[in-house]
């Protein structure tokens, strides 16, 4: 996703089977999703590792899956809201919602689903 402003490109690819520096994570179909920007020239300004997410097989029809990973950006250009469906949260899937600063991808925020107990609530 190209920021408002037209000067930074969003995206996130996975880490591969062979990334050292990936923690595997032990939930069947998870996989480890790195969130990246780049300039208009194409080159990285930065990168980071999100948490293991639940990640849907590739499919053709035009429906959004409910495990698609989506990038918000705000007007402004500076942050980016990042959507995922967290592996495993007290054994079931729970949708996050991170935001991130546009430079460094530092994370600003973390959503947190509550049900008034202090549980956090599955999707």
């Amino acid at each position: 996703a190209w920021s408002p402003d037209s000067e930074v490109l969003a995206l996130v690819t996975f880490a591969s089977d062979d990334d050292e520096d990936v923690v595997k994570s032990q939930e069947e179909g998870a996989q480890v999703p790195i969130l990246m920007t780049m300039n208009t020239q194409y080159d990285i300004l930065a990168e980071v590792h999100l948490e293991p997410s639940l990640v849907p097989d590739h499919h053709a029809d035009e429906t959004l899956h409910e495990f698609a990973l989506c990038l918000c950006w705000r007007p402004d250009s500076s942050t980016l809201a990042v959507s995922s469906m967290d592996s495993n949260v007290n054994g079931k899937p729970l949708r996050r919602i991170r935001t991130y600063n546009r430079t460094t991808l530092q994370i600003l925020s973390l959503s947190k689903e509550e049900d008034g107990s202090g549980r956090d609530v599955p999707n």
